[in-house]
Protein backbone atom coordinates (compact mmCIF):
# COMPACT_ATOMS: atom_id res chain seq x y z
CA UNK A 1 0.00 0.00 0.00
CA UNK A 2 2.73 2.24 1.10
CA UNK A 3 4.16 1.91 -2.82
CA UNK A 4 0.72 2.53 -3.84
CA UNK A 5 0.57 5.61 -2.10
CA UNK A 6 3.70 6.64 -3.60
CA UNK A 7 3.54 6.25 -6.54
CA UNK A 8 -0.18 8.01 -6.42
CA UNK A 9 2.55 11.23 -4.83
CA UNK A 10 5.05 11.10 -7.15
CA UNK A 11 3.92 12.79 -10.27
CA UNK A 12 3.08 15.65 -7.36
CA UNK A 13 6.33 16.73 -6.62
CA UNK A 14 6.95 17.07 -10.80
CA UNK A 15 3.52 18.29 -11.92
CA UNK A 16 4.29 22.45 -10.65
CA UNK A 17 6.98 22.46 -13.53
CA UNK A 18 5.08 20.32 -15.85
CA UNK A 19 2.27 22.86 -15.02
CA UNK A 20 4.03 26.14 -15.95
CA UNK A 21 5.64 24.38 -18.84
CA UNK A 22 2.39 23.03 -20.47
CA UNK A 23 0.33 26.11 -19.84
CA UNK A 24 2.82 28.25 -21.37
CA UNK A 25 2.91 25.59 -24.36
CA UNK A 26 -0.95 25.40 -24.66
CA UNK A 27 -1.16 29.29 -24.62
CA UNK A 28 0.81 29.36 -27.29
CA UNK A 29 -0.85 26.91 -29.45
CA UNK A 30 -3.93 28.56 -28.35
CA UNK A 31 -2.61 31.87 -29.83
CA UNK A 32 -1.65 30.56 -32.98
CA UNK A 33 -4.95 28.73 -33.28
CA UNK A 34 -7.11 31.63 -32.68
CA UNK A 35 -4.98 33.78 -34.88
CA UNK A 36 -5.95 31.47 -37.46
CA UNK A 37 -9.24 30.82 -36.77
CA UNK A 38 -10.07 35.22 -36.27
CA UNK A 39 -9.04 35.42 -39.91
CA UNK A 40 -11.40 38.38 -41.19
CA UNK A 41 -13.27 37.98 -43.96
CA UNK A 42 -12.17 39.16 -47.75
CA UNK A 43 -13.84 42.35 -49.70
CA UNK A 44 -14.50 39.80 -52.17
CA UNK A 45 -17.06 38.48 -54.82
CA UNK A 46 -17.63 35.10 -56.42
CA UNK A 47 -17.68 35.07 -60.16
CA UNK A 48 -19.53 32.16 -62.33
CA UNK A 49 -16.93 32.47 -65.65
CA UNK A 50 -17.79 33.69 -67.80
CA UNK A 51 -19.60 36.38 -65.89
CA UNK A 52 -18.27 39.89 -65.26
CA UNK A 53 -17.32 42.07 -62.57
CA UNK A 54 -18.74 46.22 -62.89
CA UNK A 55 -15.81 48.04 -63.91
CA UNK A 56 -16.64 50.75 -61.63
CA UNK A 57 -16.06 48.02 -59.34
CA UNK A 58 -12.27 47.86 -60.14
CA UNK A 59 -11.90 52.08 -60.64
CA UNK A 60 -13.34 52.99 -57.32
CA UNK A 61 -13.27 49.55 -55.30
CA UNK A 62 -10.71 46.78 -54.98
CA UNK A 63 -11.54 43.06 -54.88
CA UNK A 64 -9.59 40.40 -52.59
CA UNK A 65 -9.08 36.90 -53.62
CA UNK A 66 -6.73 34.26 -51.04
CA UNK A 67 -3.67 32.94 -53.01
CA UNK A 68 -0.77 31.30 -51.58
CA UNK A 69 2.74 33.60 -52.38
CA UNK A 70 5.84 31.37 -53.61
CA UNK A 71 7.90 33.91 -54.00
CA UNK A 72 9.67 36.28 -56.99
CA UNK A 73 12.01 35.28 -59.56
CA UNK A 74 13.96 38.26 -60.79
CA UNK A 75 16.45 38.75 -63.64
CA UNK A 76 14.67 36.64 -65.91
CA UNK A 77 14.89 37.27 -69.52
CA UNK A 78 12.22 39.70 -70.91
CA UNK A 79 11.68 37.81 -74.22
CA UNK A 80 10.12 35.10 -71.83
CA UNK A 81 7.43 33.65 -73.01
CA UNK A 82 4.34 33.93 -71.14
CA UNK A 83 1.91 31.22 -72.87
CA UNK A 84 5.22 28.73 -72.92
CA UNK A 85 4.33 26.27 -69.88
CA UNK A 86 7.56 24.68 -70.38
CA UNK A 87 9.66 27.91 -70.36
CA UNK A 88 8.02 29.03 -67.07
CA UNK A 89 8.31 25.98 -65.27
CA UNK A 90 11.93 25.64 -66.21
CA UNK A 91 12.83 28.85 -64.37
CA UNK A 92 10.21 27.77 -61.44
CA UNK A 93 12.23 23.89 -61.18
CA UNK A 94 15.49 26.24 -61.03
CA UNK A 95 14.56 27.69 -58.23
CA UNK A 96 12.61 25.10 -56.22
CA UNK A 97 15.46 22.66 -56.53
CA UNK A 98 17.79 25.76 -55.53
CA UNK A 99 15.35 26.07 -52.53
CA UNK A 100 14.70 29.95 -53.56
CA UNK A 101 11.40 28.41 -54.03
CA UNK A 102 8.82 26.46 -51.56
CA UNK A 103 8.20 23.15 -52.84
CA UNK A 104 5.91 22.28 -50.02
CA UNK A 105 2.97 24.88 -49.17
CA UNK A 106 1.60 25.23 -45.72
CA UNK A 107 -0.22 28.03 -44.25
CA UNK A 108 2.69 30.08 -43.76
CA UNK A 109 2.35 30.73 -47.25
CA UNK A 110 -1.05 32.12 -47.28
CA UNK A 111 -1.89 35.53 -48.45
CA UNK A 112 -4.12 38.56 -50.00
CA UNK A 113 -4.56 39.69 -52.93
CA UNK A 114 -5.88 42.95 -53.53
CA UNK A 115 -7.07 44.00 -57.00
CA UNK A 116 -8.34 47.64 -58.36
CA UNK A 117 -7.50 49.08 -61.59
CA UNK A 118 -4.65 50.88 -60.18
CA UNK A 119 -2.46 48.50 -58.79
CA UNK A 120 -1.60 44.32 -57.54
CA UNK A 121 -1.43 44.28 -53.46
CA UNK A 122 -0.29 41.69 -51.60
CA UNK A 123 -0.01 40.69 -48.24
CA UNK A 124 0.49 37.80 -45.55
CA UNK A 125 -3.00 36.69 -44.38
CA UNK A 126 -2.19 36.77 -41.03
CA UNK A 127 -1.09 40.02 -39.96
CA UNK A 128 -1.14 40.95 -43.08
CA UNK A 129 2.05 42.58 -43.13
CA UNK A 130 2.67 43.48 -47.14
CA UNK A 131 4.57 41.37 -49.33
CA UNK A 132 4.51 43.23 -52.36
CA UNK A 133 2.54 46.18 -54.37
CA UNK A 134 2.61 45.95 -58.40
CA UNK A 135 1.47 48.88 -60.45
CA UNK A 136 -1.06 47.94 -63.02
CA UNK A 137 0.92 49.27 -65.73
CA UNK A 138 3.90 47.17 -64.63
CA UNK A 139 2.40 44.03 -66.11
CA UNK A 140 3.03 42.51 -68.91
CA UNK A 141 1.26 39.23 -68.46
CA UNK A 142 -0.61 37.01 -66.37
CA UNK A 143 -0.57 33.43 -67.03
CA UNK A 144 -2.04 29.88 -65.46
CA UNK A 145 -0.12 27.15 -65.55
CA UNK A 146 -1.36 23.53 -64.07
CA UNK A 147 1.64 21.59 -62.38
CA UNK A 148 0.26 18.12 -61.00
CA UNK A 149 -1.69 19.13 -58.68
CA UNK A 150 -0.32 22.55 -58.46
CA UNK A 151 -2.70 25.64 -59.88
CA UNK A 152 0.27 28.58 -60.26
CA UNK A 153 -0.89 31.80 -61.37
CA UNK A 154 2.16 33.73 -62.72
CA UNK A 155 2.53 37.66 -63.15
CA UNK A 156 5.43 38.44 -65.35
CA UNK A 157 6.02 42.22 -64.56
CA UNK A 158 8.67 44.82 -65.15
CA UNK A 159 12.05 44.34 -63.22
CA UNK A 160 12.12 44.70 -59.73
CA UNK A 161 8.69 46.92 -59.40
CA UNK A 162 8.70 48.38 -55.85
CA UNK A 163 9.23 44.74 -54.29
CA UNK A 164 10.60 44.45 -50.92
CA UNK A 165 14.50 43.51 -51.65
CA UNK A 166 14.00 40.82 -48.48
CA UNK A 167 11.03 39.12 -50.16
CA UNK A 168 12.38 38.63 -53.47
CA UNK A 169 15.74 36.95 -54.61
CA UNK A 170 18.99 38.32 -55.14
CA UNK A 171 19.46 39.62 -58.55
CA UNK A 172 23.00 37.70 -58.62
CA UNK A 173 21.29 34.20 -57.42
CA UNK A 174 18.38 35.19 -60.05
CA UNK A 175 20.72 35.30 -62.85
CA UNK A 176 22.18 31.92 -62.47
CA UNK A 177 18.93 30.27 -63.44
CA UNK A 178 18.77 32.10 -66.62
CA UNK A 179 22.53 32.09 -67.22
CA UNK A 180 21.60 29.16 -70.10
CA UNK A 181 18.65 31.25 -72.19
CA UNK A 182 20.70 34.57 -71.74
CA UNK A 183 23.78 32.88 -73.44
CA UNK A 184 21.38 31.86 -76.01
CA UNK A 185 19.94 35.36 -77.03
CA UNK A 186 21.48 37.88 -79.65
CA UNK A 187 24.75 39.71 -78.39
CA UNK A 188 24.03 43.01 -76.47
CA UNK A 189 21.80 43.65 -73.17
CA UNK A 190 18.52 41.60 -72.56
CA UNK A 191 15.66 43.37 -70.83
CA UNK A 192 15.06 42.04 -67.56
CA UNK A 193 11.44 40.99 -65.78
CA UNK A 194 10.32 39.45 -62.79
CA UNK A 195 7.76 36.54 -61.92
CA UNK A 196 5.33 36.73 -59.34
CA UNK A 197 4.67 33.05 -58.61
CA UNK A 198 1.02 32.03 -56.73
CA UNK A 199 -0.60 29.37 -55.92
CA UNK A 200 -4.70 28.93 -56.12
CA UNK A 201 -6.29 26.75 -54.47
CA UNK A 202 -8.04 24.91 -58.01
CA UNK A 203 -8.21 25.02 -61.60
CA UNK A 204 -11.24 27.29 -60.76
CA UNK A 205 -9.71 29.53 -58.44
CA UNK A 206 -6.93 30.27 -60.59
CA UNK A 207 -9.09 31.03 -64.01
CA UNK A 208 -11.06 33.21 -61.95
CA UNK A 209 -8.16 34.91 -60.41
CA UNK A 210 -6.89 35.30 -64.48
CA UNK A 211 -10.46 36.38 -65.50
CA UNK A 212 -10.37 39.62 -62.72
CA UNK A 213 -7.28 40.40 -63.81
CA UNK A 214 -8.05 40.70 -67.57
CA UNK A 215 -10.90 42.47 -66.29
CA UNK A 216 -8.45 45.15 -65.03
CA UNK A 217 -6.45 44.98 -68.38
CA UNK A 218 -9.71 45.94 -70.18
CA UNK A 219 -10.72 48.34 -68.11
CA UNK A 220 -7.38 50.55 -67.61
CA UNK A 221 -6.95 50.31 -71.31
CA UNK A 222 -10.17 51.51 -71.71
CA UNK A 223 -9.66 54.31 -69.95
CA UNK A 224 -6.51 55.65 -70.81
CA UNK A 225 -7.56 55.36 -74.57
CA UNK A 226 -10.45 57.47 -73.54
CA UNK A 227 -8.69 60.21 -71.28
CA UNK A 228 -5.95 60.16 -74.44
CA UNK A 229 -8.52 60.76 -76.96
CA UNK A 230 -10.12 63.87 -74.86
CA UNK A 231 -6.49 65.06 -74.01
CA UNK A 232 -5.55 64.94 -78.10
CA UNK A 233 -9.11 66.64 -78.87
CA UNK A 234 -9.16 68.74 -76.29
CA UNK A 235 -4.91 69.84 -77.19
CA UNK A 236 -6.41 70.48 -80.80
CA UNK A 237 -3.83 67.56 -82.35
CA UNK A 238 -3.92 66.24 -85.77
CA UNK A 239 -2.77 62.19 -84.92
CA UNK A 240 -2.17 60.66 -82.04
CA UNK A 241 1.34 60.61 -82.62
CA UNK A 242 1.82 64.05 -82.75
CA UNK A 243 0.11 64.11 -79.20
CA UNK A 244 2.37 61.03 -77.85
CA UNK A 245 5.47 63.16 -78.89
CA UNK A 246 4.46 66.33 -76.58
CA UNK A 247 5.09 63.93 -73.46
CA UNK A 248 7.77 62.25 -72.06
CA UNK A 249 8.56 58.18 -72.70
CA UNK A 250 8.41 58.32 -68.55
CA UNK A 251 5.28 59.51 -68.18
CA UNK A 252 3.27 56.95 -70.38
CA UNK A 253 1.90 54.00 -68.88
CA UNK A 254 2.18 50.70 -71.74
CA UNK A 255 -1.53 51.49 -71.76
CA UNK A 256 -0.83 54.14 -73.76
CA UNK A 257 1.91 53.06 -75.59
CA UNK A 258 -0.07 50.30 -76.91
CA UNK A 259 -2.15 52.90 -79.23
CA UNK A 260 1.61 52.89 -81.21
CA UNK A 261 2.35 49.59 -80.61
CA UNK A 262 -0.72 47.15 -80.38
CA UNK A 263 1.06 44.42 -79.43
CA UNK A 264 2.53 45.78 -76.26
CA UNK A 265 -1.16 45.53 -74.53
CA UNK A 266 -0.97 42.98 -71.81
CA UNK A 267 -2.17 39.61 -71.83
CA UNK A 268 -3.43 36.59 -69.85
CA UNK A 269 -2.27 33.20 -71.05
CA UNK A 270 -3.86 29.81 -70.18
CA UNK A 271 -1.01 27.13 -70.38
Amino acid sequence: KGEIKKGKEEPGIVSPFKRVFLKGEKSRDKKAHEKVTERRPLHTVVLSLPERVEPDRLLSDYIEKEVKYLGQLTSIPGYLNPSSRTEILHFIDNAKRAHQLPGHLTQEHDAVLSLSAYNVKLAWRDGEDIILRVPIHDIAAVSYVRDDAAHLVVLKTAQDPGISPSQSLCAESSRGLSAGSLSESAVGPVEACCLVILAAESKVAAEELCCLLGQVFQVVYTESTIDFLDRAIFDGASTPTHHLSLHSAASLSPWMWVLRHPTARPSVRVS
